[in-house]
This record gives C-alpha cells, sequence and structure tokens, in this order.
C-alpha cells in the first residue's frame, strides 16, 4: 500500500527499524552525536529520552552502524526482566557463562571482564532499549 501510494521502491515499516530511514532531525543528529562520543570517550552513562515513535530505537540501529569494531556492544532490547535475568542477558551477550547465580559474583565476573577489556585498550558499550 504504502510503497504504491508514495512510490517507494520497497517497504518503510518492518519488525526492526531501519538506520536507512532515520530522518536525521538537528535533535537526533546532537543525540547521536553524544552517543558516539560518550562511548568513544568513555564517558559513561548516557540517557536518550523521548516519546513513542520519536525514533530513538532507529537511531540506536543507527549507532551501531556508526560504531567500529573497536566497540563490543552489548544490545538488550526486553526489559520485562528482573535484575538477575538482565545481568545473565548481559553475560550471555558478552559471551560469559554465568558463574554462578550470586548476584555479588555476577556482577564480580563482570566488573572484572571490563577491566580486562581495559587493559586491552578495548571499549564495551551496554545499550539497554528500554
Amino acid at each position: 500500500m504504502y510503497t504504491q501510494h508514495f512510490g517507494l521502491t520497497e517497504k518503510p515499516f518492518n519488525v526492526t527499524p531501519d538506520p536507512r530511514f532515520l530522518y536525521l532531525s538537528p535533535s537526533h543528529q546532537e543525540a547521536l552525536a553524544s552517543m558516539i562520543y560518550g562511548i568513544k570517550e568513555r564517558r559513561g552513562f548516557i540517557s536518550i529520552i523521548g516519546e513513542i515513535g520519536t525514533g530513538k530505537t532507529t537511531l540506536l540501529h543507527t549507532l551501531f552502524t556508526e560504531l567500529g569494531s573497536d566497540v563490543k556492544t552489548v544490545f538488550i532490547f526486553n526489559t520485562k526482566v528482573n535484575f538477575m535475568q538482565l545481568l545473565h542477558n548481559i553475560l550471555l551477550e558478552l559471551e560469559l557463562k554465568p558463574a554462578s547465580n550470586n548476584k555479588a559474583l555476577l556482577l564480580n565476573q563482570l566488573n572484572d571482564y571490563l577491566i580486562e577489556r581495559l587493559a586491552f585498550n578495548e571499549n564495551v558499550a551496554l545499550i539497554i532499549d528500554e
């Protein structure tokens, strides 16, 4: 329907947002630049907030195309879990086998991994799409 009506060559709406269809408004450009800078410079916690449908998820998918292979990204999109499940998911995404079901041990495992990556001057970015 959309393709014929608007003369598009492909369907613009898919389950996963396609960065090729992102309109980079000035605020989107600023958000993307802030995320890239924050990750590359290891600035810590970055939060992008906006109303439903404003392009946050599409912006994240654009971010993935902008980050180099020197950044290990962990993308969590299912947040309807408790903290332990979230921690397990993060470790699994990092290709680590969770060492136990003890929160303190799992946090230590994650911390040890991050310190190890830092020692090799590698960058790890945890991205949670709420």
